[in-house]
């Protein structure tokens, strides 16, 4: 019987030295790996490492055996060890057993953030369907790609969707999965529900939507979502097939003949919508950090004057005590600083800016190294420097958020402007997520 122990660090360390990125990652791809022997080659690499952040196994055949073989593995207290971050296995016959193991191993997941699963053998078949998406929102998964996975089609756009509900699913590539006009209204219902839905890319190229399906989910888009920043649906059989005469507007009831300009005025109207996501989400980053610093300053000195007990009558009458104010005055003002923003995200940052346990540390912890087991492995790691920077050239950093500059992150701690990865501003990022601030919520704007 196979042991995972079995293969141990002395067996399967590789004879050569890895660099340093190497040492935390196991490119397998193309090496015809095959089935459950693969998946114990695999292991074996897993088991020599100290710790794995990323495996690329992309164009092997490990098939259903290998695949349940390995994430049974990964799933165990053994390999759960390892904070796996990346994990690619397109091209590799994996069927639907497949499939359920790694829902399996998504279950509960906090550290795999993409998973690349392009062009395998699933089925929609609706108990594995469904599995999948619950595993899903109950991960931490951001990116999924399920590209060129053409048995598919509408029947798992029907099972899927309606079933998604992850709050960290940013990106979703169903790219040439064989849709059709079917799948349209169920992309639509799930790109409108905000309590679902938010992504912010889309990826719909080479199906069969036709220009009746991509008009409706652009036409939904332009209604009710303001999360999507990239939406990518080329190759949909515009202008071939019956659907591309049947143009009966989806909002209006009316019907025109189909000419090359409606397309011109939708494709228009996707990147006028796109582009006002893009304004708006850039507007609430900036408030909402504004008012985070605002907010601090004026509510936590009210908590201060409340436990102090001090007698508000000696204040002078003619100086301006703004801490005096009531509460509900001083959250008034301040709501006045985030036009941009609803009121229940102002609440998140108000009841986040009044805590003094949200209060970064006086001392900087020490940096966990590579090999550390950190909850967040992403944000604790070392900025990652720009190779051009190097070479002569600058580039600007990967969030432009507050006019940082070349201030970079903090002294000493991050490389700021020179970096492709800036370390502080993906903590900010982390933070508007958690204050739901990440896109424009058009619910109860003032």
């Amino acid at each position: 019987m196979f042991s995972f122990n079995s293969y141990s660090r002395s067996k399967s360390s590789p004879s050569k030295a890895l660099s340093l990125s190497g040492r935390t990652q196991i490119e397998c791809m193309d090496r015809g790996l095959r089935s459950v022997n693969g998946a114990k080659h695999i292991i074996g690499l897993i088991n020599s490492r100290r710790t794995v952040t990323k495996l690329f196994l992309g164009h092997n055949i490990l098939s259903d055996d290998g695949c349940v073989l390995l994430f049974t593995f990964l799933s165990s207290p053994l390999g759960r060890k390892c904070p796996i971050a990346e994990i690619s296995l397109n091209a590799n016959s994996i069927g639907d057993r497949g499939l359920a193991a790694i829902s399996a191993y998504l279950m509960d997941n906090t550290t795999l953030t993409e998973l690349f699963l392009q062009d395998n053998l699933f089925t929609s078949d609706p108990k594995t369907v469904t599995q999948f998406a619950h595993a899903i929102n109950q991960s931490h998964l951001r990116l999924l790609s399920l590209t060129t996975n053409r048995s598919l089609a509408d029947d798992f756009c029907r099972l899927f969707l309606p079933a998604l509900r992850s709050r960290y699913l940013h990106e979703l590539h169903l790219s040439a999965i064989g849709l059709t006009y079917s799948s349209a209204p169920y992309i639509a219902e799930y790109i409108t529900s905000t309590d679902r839905c938010q992504l912010h890319t889309l990826k719909c190229n080479g199906n069969h939507l036709m220009f009746r399906g991509v008009r409706m989910i652009i036409r939904a888009i332009e209604r009710a979502n303001f999360g999507l920043t990239a939406v990518e649906l080329y190759a949909n059989n515009i202008l071939s097939g019956p659907d591309s005469e049947d143009t009966d507007d989806d909002v209006t009831g009316t019907t025109q003949g189909y000419n090359p300009n409606a397309w011109k005025d939708v494709e228009k109207l996707l990147k006028q919508v796109l582009g006002r996501n893009t304004h708006l989400k850039k507007e609430t980053w900036k408030e909402a950090l504004q008012l985070l610093v605002y907010s601090r300053a004026v509510l936590l000195s009210s908590k201060e004057l409340l436990n102090d007990g001090s007698n508000t009558l000696a204040v002078p009458i003619s100086g301006f005590r703004f801490n005096h104010f009531p509460i509900e005055i001083k959250l008034y003002v301040l709501s006045f600083l985030s036009p941009t923003l609803c009121s229940s995200q102002r609440a998140r940052i108000f009841t986040y800016a009044s805590s003094t346990s949200t209060l970064p540390p006086l001392l900087t912890p020490l940096a966990s190294t590579s090999f550390g087991r950190s909850a967040e492995p992403a944000v604790s790691s070392m900025c990652v420097p720009d190779p051009l920077v190097t070479m002569g050239f600058t580039t600007p950093p990967v969030w432009t958020i507050n006019n940082l500059g070349d201030r970079g992150c903090a002294p000493g701690k991050c490389m700021g402007r020179r970096s492709l990865l800036c370390h502080l501003e993906q903590r900010r990022m982390l933070w508007l997520e958690q204050v739901g601030c990440l896109a424009y919520d058009q619910t109860e704007v003032v």
